[in-house]
């Protein structure tokens, strides 16, 4: 019993990484006007109204508004939105691939130095194993097309990395006093307004489309509405440190949707680093609840 207590944190991370890893595909196939801003405003927006309909079944959404510390919640819109800037910028400067391995792979790095700074928590042996293989394993992943002509294009995604990690920090803060799905509805709610007004300079009209309503609600639905909770139930469980790295496991369900589904070919390379994020996984499932503190 103790090791299925252990886990449920860890499993409901992975499960929401799950849901994340098809945000990619679903980009893919949306129309070829759908811009990047608007995207994601479609997505925060279903998914703040997934996350609400979720409070309304469970009772969260009795919550009062004075209990909810307003400068916590500031900061988590502030570095997600930051984040996004970065990370959009950063494909654009650098390619997908770079710009993916760098941000992803340095958020943990940024996850452990924010958290020990906040918390006073400092990351176990463990988590230092489990992240070297993650990290490795996202690079050999993407190796074949990790070609670098701007390296001061990277400032935007380990910048974007930092944005990511201290968002995560500061959800864990605000789970000490809000229900963990109205936290993330507020968080969502929050860029949703933040975005809003960027609208009227990109086309919206495809939202309205088949393809458009189906890509659209599968963002909202799942990769944000389903995908935060289960996240934000596995950080009420989970030390920011372990999120982070457990969250390297998004491009493992990206890689393996590509192969089964699309048929993608699987080289050396890809093979190695899938067995290497499958080991990082393992690792964390023996970290302790409760990080040894500094």
């Amino acid at each position: 019993m103790a090791f299925f207590s252990r886990i449920k944190g860890p499993a409901f991370i992975l499960v929401s990484c799950l849901f994340f890893s098809i945000t990619g595909t679903l980009q893919q196939i949306a129309p070829p006007e759908a811009s990047p801003t608007v995207v994601t405003e479609v997505r925060m927006a279903l998914g703040a109204v997934t996350l609400w309909i979720w409070c309304l079944c469970n009772g969260e959404y009795r919550t009062p508004w004075r209990i909810v510390p307003k400068r916590v919640l500031a900061m988590m819109v502030g570095c997600i939105c930051f984040y996004q800037l970065c990370f959009f910028n950063a494909v654009r400067e650098v390619g997908v691939a770079v710009g993916t391995v760098v941000s992803i792979g340095s958020a943990p790095i940024w996850a452990a130095i924010v958290t020990l700074v906040v918390f006073g928590i400092k990351p176990s042996k463990l988590w230092y194993v489990a992240t070297a293989c993650a990290i490795c394993g996202i690079v050999s992943i993407n190796i074949d097309d990790l070609s670098i002509d701007n390296y001061a294009g990277l400032i935007l995604p380990v910048a974007g990395a930092a944005g990511l990690a201290t968002e995560i920090v500061f959800a864990k803060k605000m789970l000490e006093t809000v229900p963990p799905i109205f936290a993330m509805f507020l968080e969502l709610v929050g860029v949703a307004l933040i975005l809003l007004p960027f609208m009227v300079f990109f086309p919206v009209s495809w939202i309205f489309t088949a393809d458009g309503l189906v890509v659209s609600l599968a963002l909202g639905v799942l990769t944000a509405g389903f995908s935060f909770a289960f996240f934000i139930k596995g950080l009420s469980h989970t030390t920011p440190t372990v999120v982070s790295t457990l969250s390297l496991a998004e491009p493992l369900g990206a890689t393996c949707l590509g192969i089964f589904f699309l048929h993608e070919p699987m080289p050396y390379n890809t093979l190695i680093g899938i067995v290497l994020l499958i080991a990082s996984i393992v690792i964390l499932l023996f970290e302790k609840p409760v990080e040894s503190r500094s």
